[in-house]
Order: structure tokens, then C-alpha cells, then sequence
């Protein structure tokens, strides 16, 4: 949820999600595609997946975000930096687990209040690991 950019590291989550080799996922992505990352670049990141595993619903207003936040089961960023992070809050208020970095401002927040998985991210191996535990939560 948010703008589409290499900060958000949206590219490598999608890229790090289809290489696990899981059929138990769905990533459906919420936000506004911007110049660095435009939707060509976005549909040739997830490739097969599109439509299937992978769903961009393109950018929606924060009233239409409840429904989002209510079919889904965590909400996940792994920002390179995030001041605040007012996604993770709205999901965390929705009642979702997060799956964040430590660059997120609120990762104290979450890891002091047990909402999810809060990971040093700094390679695609980080992310396929930190992916693998949120798919691995009961």
C-alpha cells in the first residue's frame, strides 16, 4: 500500500515471492506506479504470476482500503526506510500481522507489541527468509 518504488523494494519482494517455489501466497499490491517504477516494469517483475499469485489493483483512496485490509491475512513492506509508516499502522489497526524492516519507523512498535515479523533486510535472500517465516505462521 503505497507508491511503487525501488524504496519500498516492491520489485525484490515480487521477484523473492515467486522464486520460493510456494503455492500457498497471494500478493495483491495496492499504490500509484511512479516513473521509476512504471506498470511495464511492474508486469514484467511478476511475469507468469500476474493475475494469479501476483494482483495490482492500482491506487485506491484510504477509505477504500478496509476492504483490502480485511481479505488479508498480513500486510507486508520491507522499505528501505519508511518514516512512520502509516500503511503498517492502518493494517495493524485492521487487526493484520505485519511483515516489516527494520528501516520501517514503527518496527520498535511492532516487535515491542509481538504484530508481526520485524527483519533486517539488506539482500533477496533476506527477503525470501523473512517471506518463508510470515508463510510459515499459523
Amino acid at each position: 500500500v503505497g507508491r511503487l518504488h525501488p524504496m519500498k523494494r516492491i520489485l525484490e519482494t515480487i521477484v523473492a515471492l515467486r522464486k520460493l517455489n510456494r503455492s500457498d501466497w497471494h500478493l495483491t499490491i495496492v499504490g500509484t506506479l511512479t516513473k521509476e517504477i512504471p506498470f511495464k516494469t511492474l508486469r514484467q517483475a511478476v511475469g507468469p504470476s500476474w493475475g494469479g499469485q501476483v494482483e495490482y489493483i492500482g491506487e485506491l483512496q484510504r477509505a477504500q482500503l478496509g476492504p483490502i485490509y480485511a481479505m488479508s491475512d498480513a500486510l507486508v513492506l520491507f522499505s528501505h526506510r519508511e518514516n512512520f509508516g502509516y500503511a503498517v499502522g492502518e493494517a495493524m489497526c485492521a487487526g493484520l500481522p505485519v511483515a516489516i524492516t527494520d528501516g520501517v519507523d514503527l518496527h520498535t512498535l511492532v516487535a515491542r507489541s509481538n504484530c508481526g515479523l520485524v527483519r533486517a533486510i539488506r539482500t533477496e535472500n533476506d527477503i525470501a527468509g523473512a517471506l518463508n517465516a510470515l508463510l510459515d505462521l499459523s
